[in-house]
């Protein structure tokens, strides 16, 4: 997590390290808190990072990134679990803030869908903006 971090500066983006966000509720700012391992600035909009270590993801892994770009209403968020082998698996989420509601069933976290797919085909130019491949 903290070599991803460094390495994101040395390419030039503001990066903030266990940032906590407090969620609004109906415009008010709520005392109960998101932290979140790394949160990246872009020019459209943060991307949460969030870090595992684990030689599986589960569906817990896969929720609490939903239950953060919900509670942020930021649009884009990479799940990175260095623990898989024998490379880190990394995931990319979206968030249509424009949906009122985001349902998401279990089969849906098991593959590949509008909501979450491998980032295979990631590079720093999605990153910043441009519709996915």
């Amino acid at each position: 997590q903290e070599a991803l971090a460094t390495e994101l500066t040395i390419n030039g983006y503001t990066i903030h390290k266990e940032m906590m966000y407090h969620p609004l509720y109906r415009g008010t700012e709520l005392k109960s808190y998101l932290k979140m391992d790394l949160v990246v600035e872009t020019t459209l909009g943060n991307v949460i990072i969030e870090c595992k270590a684990l030689s599986r993801l589960t569906e817990k892994e896969h929720y609490q990134v939903f239950g953060y770009l919900r509670g942020t209403a930021w649009p884009i968020a990479l799940l990175v679990n260095f623990g898989s082998s024998p490379r880190a698996q990394i995931e990319r989420y979206y968030y249509n803030t424009m949906e009122e509601n985001l349902n998401i069933s279990t089969e849906e976290i098991e593959k590949s869908g509008p909501y979450r797919e491998p980032l295979a085909s990631f590079n720093r130019y999605s990153l910043m903006g441009s519709p996915p491949p």
